[in-house]
């Protein structure tokens, strides 16, 4: 008995069928498929981006699970970028504290300085004064 498997996949209001037929030895048998992940990198731009090319094998003849390995990397990877993000605004914040703690210390610095030239400059007229 021949079995034809149908596959639908659809992209930008286009839609595509194929089908594929599928004799009883290679029903049971694994099968190699490739896998091809897409990235959409803009809402401007649809055009779809091949991101990897692999072969895997699988019990149906059109897979589209990704390979263990695959979530492991990208868990990974969402786990590291979270941590590059937070690493980034606690910089920031840091920064921005080091900058509000220099102005405070400049403004007194300012002052300090006003002070000590009034000081100078009344000094000066006492000095000239007496004589």
């Amino acid at each position: 008995m021949i079995e034809t498997l149908q596959s639908t996949a659809s992209y930008n209001g286009m839609t595509t069928t194929q089908g594929v037929l599928l004799a009883p030895a290679v029903q049971n048998a694994p099968t190699a498929t490739t896998e091809l992940s897409l990235n959409y990198s803009s809402s401007q731009n649809p055009s779809p981006t091949p991101l990897s090319m692999t072969k895997s094998n699988s019990s149906g003849p059109m897979s589209s699970r990704p390979s263990p390995d695959r979530v492991l990397k990208r868990q990974r990877n969402n786990i590291a970028a979270k941590k590059y993000r937070q690493k980034r605004i606690d910089r920031i914040e840091e920064l921005e504290n080091e900058l509000k703690e220099s102005n405070q210390e400049k403004e007194k610095l300012k002052l300090d300085l006003a002070k000590r030239e009034a000081e100078v400059e009344m000094l000066r007229e006492m000095l000239q004064a007496k004589k």
